[in-house]
Parts: C-alpha cells; sequence; structure tokens
C-alpha cells in the first residue's frame, strides 16, 4: 500500500503531466483558433483521471481498474470527434492522442514510472510547440537528403546494437561497436548545425552562418567565403574574416564536447589549451563584429551529413587512426602519436579527438599525451584553413585571417608548453 504522503507526492507528478500537455494544447487552440476535444482543464482532468485508475490498480490489485476507465475515456473521445465532425471538417487529431497519452503517462506514475513520465510529458509539449519548425524543415529538406536520413538510422538502429563490443585487430584497438558509435555521434553533431540552416536559413546574414557552418564543417565555411571575398565588395571582407574566424572557434568548441562525453576527466586538461584558443578566437570574432560594415545575406551549401558514403569513410579513418596512434606509441612512442595528430588533423579534426579520447580513457596513453595530441590536431587543421584562405581567399582576408589564426596557433603552442 503506498503511504499517504507518496500519494500525494505521486498524483502532483501525474498532475505535472496533464498541465504541460495542457498548456500547450490550450495556446495552440487560442493561437491557431481550432476545434479541439479540451484545454488545459480537460488535461488536467484526464490526468487526474489517471492518476486515480493507476493508484486504484494497485490498491484493489486488480488491472481492470486502470483498463475499465481507459475504455470509457476512449469513448467519450470517439463521441466528442463524431459531434465535431458534424460541425466542422477541420479536425485535428493531435489532441486526441494526446488526452490517451496523458492518461496513461499520468496512469503509470503511481508504477515507479513518475520521473519517465513527466519528462515525456515535457518532450511531448516540446514536440507539439515545435511544429511549425518541424514541417519547415520538411519543406526544405529534398527526397535525397529524407533517404540519405532513412538509411543512416536504419544502419544505426539495426547494425550499431549487434555489433560486437570487443577489441579486434593486430594491435586489439579496433572495437567494430566504438567505431560506428564514434560516426553515430560526430553525424550527429552536425546534422543538428545541418537542421539549424535548414530552418533559419543560411542566408541569415554571413554572421551566423559563420556560427552554424562551423557546428557541420569550419572547413566548408572557409572554403565558400574565401571564394566569395575575391568576388564581392571589399567592404565586405570583415564580414568574411568574421564567418571564418567564429567558425574556427566553434570547431575548439566542438571538440570539447565531444571529449566531455566521451571522457570527461580528460577536458580537466584540455580545457585551458583549447579554452584559450576559443577565447581569442571570440575575441577577434566581436572585434570584426564591431568593426564590420552591413552585410549582404549569403547562402551557404552544406550537404547532408548524413550522407552514407562520407559516413563510412570517416569510420575507416577513425579506425586508421586508432591503429596508427597504437603503432606509433609501440614503435616511436609520444612523439610517434604527435606525428599522427599533426598529420590526421590536416584532414579531420574529430577522428583523432575521439580516438585520442578513447585510448586515454582505456589507459593506452596519458591524459597529459592526449590532450597535446588532440591540441595538435586542432592546430594543424587550423593551418590547413589559413592555407585554403591564402590560395583562394582575397589579399585583404588573408592579411586578417593571417593575424587572427597566427594569434590562436600562437596560445595553442604555449599551452602545449605548459600542459
Amino acid at each position: 500500500m503506498i503511504e499517504y504522503a507518496e500519494m500525494i507526492r505521486l498524483f502532483l507528478f501525474s498532475l505535472l503531466v496533464g498541465i504541460f500537455i495542457g498548456f500547450e494544447r490550450e495556446y495552440a487552440k487560442k493561437k491557431f483558433e481550432r476545434h479541439t476535444i479540451g484545454g488545459v482543464r480537460t488535461f488536467i482532468l484526464i490526468s487526474i483521471f489517471g492518476g486515480l485508475s493507476g493508484y486504484l490498480s494497485i490498491y484493489f490489485d486488480n488491472l481492470w481498474i486502470f483498463i475499465i476507465p481507459f475504455i470509457i475515456l476512449s469513448v467519450l473521445i470517439l463521441i466528442s470527434y463524431y459531434y465535431m465532425a458534424k460541425g466542422t471538417k477541420d479536425l485535428h487529431t493531435t489532441t486526441g492522442i494526446c488526452a490517451f497519452l496523458v492518461f496513461i503517462l499520468s496512469s503509470i506514475v503511481f508504477y515507479g514510472f513518475e520521473k519517465f513520465a513527466v519528462a515525456l510529458s515535457i518532450l511531448i509539449a516540446a514536440l507539439l510547440s515545435s511544429r511549425h519548425y518541424l514541417h519547415k524543415f520538411i519543406r526544405k529538406i529534398n527526397k535525397k537528403e529524407l533517404q540519405d536520413i532513412l538509411k543512416f538510422a536504419i544502419i544505426t538502429l539495426v547494425i550499431l546494437p549487434f555489433l560486437p563490443n570487443k577489441a579486434y585487430g593486430p594491435l586489439e584497438v579496433l572495437n567494430p561497436y566504438h567505431i560506428w558509435l564514434m560516426v553515430v555521434f560526430v553525424s550527429a553533431i552536425s546534422f543538428f548545425g545541418y537542421v539549424l540552416v535548414k530552418l533559419f536559413g543560411s542566408r541569415k546574414g554571413i554572421s551566423l552562418t559563420g556560427i552554424v557552418g562551423g557546428l557541420v564543417s569550419s572547413t566548408a565555411v572557409t572554403m565558400a567565403f574565401s571564394n566569395k571575398s575575391k568576388k564581392e565588395n571589399k567592404s565586405l571582407t570583415d564580414s568574411f574574416a568574421l564567418a571564418i574566424i567564429i567558425a574556427s572557434t566553434i570547431m575548439f568548441l566542438r571538440i570539447m564536447f565531444e571529449i566531455l562525453i566521451i571522457n570527461k576527466s580528460l577536458l580537466n586538461t584540455l580545457i585551458v589549451p583549447l579554452g584559450l584558443m576559443s577565447l581569442v578566437g571570440f575575441l577577434f570574432s566581436y572585434y570584426y563584429f564591431k568593426v564590420k560594415k552591413k552585410e549582404k545575406r549569403h547562402a551557404l551549401e552544406l550537404k547532408s551529413p548524413f550522407t552514407l558514403g562520407p559516413a563510412l569513410k570517416f569510420g575507416a579513418f577513425f579506425a586508421l587512426i586508432l591503429l596508427l596512434s597504437k603503432a606509433a606509441q609501440i614503435y616511436l612512442g609520444t612523439k610517434g602519436i604527435y606525428l599522427t595528430s599533426i598529420f590526421s588533423g590536416l584532414a579531420d579534426v574529430d577522428a583523432i579527438t575521439l580516438s585520442m579520447a578513447r585510448l586515454a580513457a582505456n589507459g593506452t596513453v596519458t591524459e597529459k599525451v592526449a590532450s597535446s595530441a588532440i591540441t595538435m590536431a586542432a592546430m594543424s587543421n587550423t593551418l590547413v584553413k589559413g592555407g585554403i584562405v591564402y590560395f583562394l581567399g582575397s589579399k585583404e582576408l588573408k592579411k586578417k585571417i593571417s593575424v587572427a589564426f597566427g594569434v590562436i596557433l600562437l596560445v595553442g603552442l604555449s599551452s602545449i608548453l605548459f600542459l
């Protein structure tokens, strides 16, 4: 039997379920002037009804006390929709589905799932309120992008759970499960930035394009605006410099986020070099933000990060970095790891970041070595982007980026010496 104080606590959780979803449905009802089966009061009552059903089914140890009220609610909802259909053709089934969900979630609170129920109700409310953005995103993706997402989802959800979670290979560092998990992880971060571009558009200004583009590919941002710098008016040079610097700075933050997820303790060592380089990047970004003239709006073409081919290539590259790092440590010592980091950073910074984080977590390398290697990879990647600007950008852009990247690299190199 549930004690009185515990019963009150659980009923409050049940009410929260109805309140969160009910407020959102009431807002949608008023804003869009829809004919629905109820608003906030109705959903609170449904949550009480569901909570009572859950509590009494446990108290009397009879599941029918939950099933019968659920059937009654279903009949009431169907009757409501029947009479609404007579008066209007503009029917929305979302609210009816939400009513069922509120009843079920309010009931399972008393079965020990109170935190899950409230968390899911918040998620449902957030999903309902993001209707405009979801529809906008769907309208902006093409058929090929949708197929890419579905293919990737199938391969991830179907294959990943069945991959062996053990080390293979000559040096026993190739774990199929971990390798593919890293592919999913990096693609998910890139996809977040890609969704932002689709929702808000890359034509929201050069500055925003740099920020959002940095989540997907700071190299793509650098190439795009380096090319534009020779074609557009010279007055836009500060804006192009801002976009390139802010995208590269976002890359440092992205690395820190990846480390936080994969190996939290490693971040304690990396926070100094990456934090200082990020700070310098933001200071230069702020400077160019203040001095830049009124900017045009520019589009940036970004490919879907869920394309299967590049994902498989990243997985292979990540596995190769793991293998090379282990071999370099055995045959060349710490210097070998640093050389591997520098060369891998020329092409991709995520692979070396995740491989070093994994090796440090396993105790294969020390955190100091891993931190230095990741910092070197970030620096070599920044150097590559500087090279892109040098060969593709205008003379004015070269000067601005050379100063900014030069200071960032100098700070990174200095911080390595103190690690």
